[in-house]
């Protein structure tokens, strides 16, 4: 059975191994997750207009669109 080290090791203890990635990495990485996210986007949205043009193929009923409910004052 192994026993737990009492002293870690410098590394695991200090910051100085570790750099945090520059602006342009940052910004590269920002820009790539929104462009994947529209692009799902994108597919959803070829989806649901598929969906509504073939209900019948999609397993989805088609109705009417209803009127929103009207508040009393």
């Amino acid at each position: 059975m192994l026993k737990a080290s009492a002293s870690k090791s410098p590394v695991r203890n200090s910051r100085r191994g570790f750099e945090p990635p520059d602006l342009y990495t940052q910004l590269e990485s920002l820009l790539d997750q929104v462009w994947r996210c529209e692009a799902d986007w994108r597919l959803y949205d070829r989806i649901d207009a598929f969906c509504a043009s073939q209900p019948d193929l999609c397993g989805v009923q088609a109705t009417a669109p209803s009127k929103p409910a009207r508040r009393s004052k």
